[in-house]
C-alpha cells in the first residue's frame, strides 16, 4: 500500500489555547517501511498535543500482537496517548484472553490510557478535556442491521472545557448525536474501500453499500461533530482505490475556521 497521507481538519472550541490532535485507527497489523518508522516519523513531525487511537490495531483470527504492540509502544514519547477498542479487539479479548491481557498490560505500562466504556479527565495546554472510549458489544457491529445502538454509551461529566469520544464505528452516528460529547472520533469503514466524493465510500465492513460517513469531518445533529479516519491498514479486502491510508490531524481552538463535510 501507499504511505499514509496526512489529512488536516480544524474545529472551533471555546478554549484559551489551541490543541493539536493526531487521530489513528485500523492499523490491522500492517507495516510500512522499517517497522512502521515512516508512519511514526510522520506523526512526530505533526507535533501533536495528544494522540487518539480508535481501535482495530489488531486483526481478527491472527494471534500476533507484536506489530501493533511495537507501533503503539512508540507513540507515548511523542504525545499522551488515549486508546479505545474496535471490533477486532472486542473479539480478541474473548478468543485469545490471556494473550490479549498481556498485550493491554504492556500498553498501560508504556503510558497508554485505555478507555474501555469509560472516561477520563486530562489537562492539555491548560485546557480541561474529558475523553471517553466506547467499546460496546457485538451488537454494535452486526452486519446489515439498523445502525442504532440500544445499550449505554459512556456519557461525559460536567467539569471539562471540551469533550471527546473515541467510538470505533461511525455507522452508529444516530446514537452519538444524543450524547453529551462535542466531537466523536471513529474509524472502522476503511474509507469505504473505494473513495467517493463528499466523504462517501463504496462499501462498509458490515456489507452496506455507499456508507454515509466513510471518511471525513462531519456536522451531525445537536451541534455534534464526527471525525472519521480512513485508517492505516486493511484486512480481508486488501485493496483501496481513491482512498489512501490516512493519518488525521485536528486542531481545536478559537481562531480556527472549521473545515468539514456538511451533513446531507
Amino acid at each position: 500500500m501507499d504511505h499514509p497521507v496526512i489529512t488536516d481538519y480544524k474545529a472551533y472550541a471555546d478554549i484559551e489555547k489551541s490543541i493539536r490532535i493526531v487521530h489513528l485507527s485500523d492499523l490491522h497489523n500492517n507495516i510500512y517501511g522499517n517497522n512502521n518508522a515512516p508512519v511514526l516519523n510522520s506523526i512526530a513531525k505533526e507535533a501533536p498535543d495528544l494522540i487518539l487511537v480508535t481501535g482495530d490495531m489488531l486483526t481478527k483470527n491472527v494471534e500476533d500482537f507484536s506489530i501493533a504492540a511495537d507501533f503503539l509502544h512508540r507513540l507515548p514519547p511523542i504525545a499522551p496517548v488515549f486508546l479505545s477498542y474496535g471490533n477486532h479487539e472486542y473479539r480478541y479479548r474473548i478468543r485469545f484472553k490471556d494473550s490479549f491481557e498481556k498485550f493491554t498490560e504492556g500498553l498501560k505500562k508504556c503510558g497508554i490510557c485505555i478507555l474501555d466504556d469509560e472516561t477520563t479527565l486530562v489537562k492539555i495546554n491548560g485546557v480541561s478535556l474529558e475523553i471517553g472510549g466506547f467499546t460496546g458489544n457485538g451488537s454494535a457491529y452486526r452486519r446489515l442491521k439498523k445502525t442504532v445502538y440500544f445499550k449505554n454509551i459512556p456519557e461525559p461529566g460536567t467539569k471539562s472545557d471540551f469533550r471527546l469520544l473515541l467510538a470505533h464505528n461511525p455507522e452508529l452516528f444516530a446514537s452519538y448525536e444524543d450524547t453529551g460529547w462535542d466531537i466523536i472520533f471513529c474509524g472502522h469503514l476503511h474509507g469505504g474501500i473505494v473513495g467517493l466524493p463528499g466523504g462517501r465510500g463504496l462499501v462498509s465492513p458490515s456489507g452496506k453499500l455507499f456508507p454515509k460517513y466513510a471518511h471525513g469531518f462531519f456536522a451531525l445533529k445537536n451541534q455534534k461533530k464526527m471525525v472519521v479516519s480512513s485508517g492505516l491498514g486493511t484486512h480481508s479486502i486488501n485493496f483501496r482505490l481513491f482512498n489512501p491510508p490516512e493519518i488525521v490531524t485536528l486542531t481545536l481552538g478559537k481562531n480556527t475556521a472549521e473545515s468539514e463535510h456538511d451533513q446531507t
